[in-house]
């Protein structure tokens, strides 16, 4: 798993694709359960779709070279969404 100092080196390029989804507030999750190297917790404009989402995370995964999963506020749900909210990091 890549650290919160990777997503910061990386911020402008990970910000340029985020604008173009229209997804904003950008955060680091530290721990996953999935095999994966970074962990974003986003908030999509309203008219994201899920494809949207699914298109995102693969251009993440082209600009930094890294597997990538994102995360929606909207998708978290139970105990899995306050353990997430209370871990995710502000980049």
């Amino acid at each position: 798993m890549k650290s919160i100092e990777f997503v910061r080196d990386h911020k402008a390029a990970i910000s340029d694709v985020l604008a173009q989804f229209h997804v904003r507030n950008l955060r680091y999750v530290p721990e996953a359960t999935e095999p994966v190297d970074v962990v974003l917790l986003v908030q999509p404009d309203r008219g994201v779709s899920y494809f949207d989402l699914f298109k995102l995370e693969l251009a993440l995964e082209a600009e930094l070279r890294a597997k990538v999963a994102v995360l929606t506020e909207g998708g978290l749900e139970g105990t899995d969404r306050n353990r997430i909210l209370g871990m995710a990091e502000k980049v």
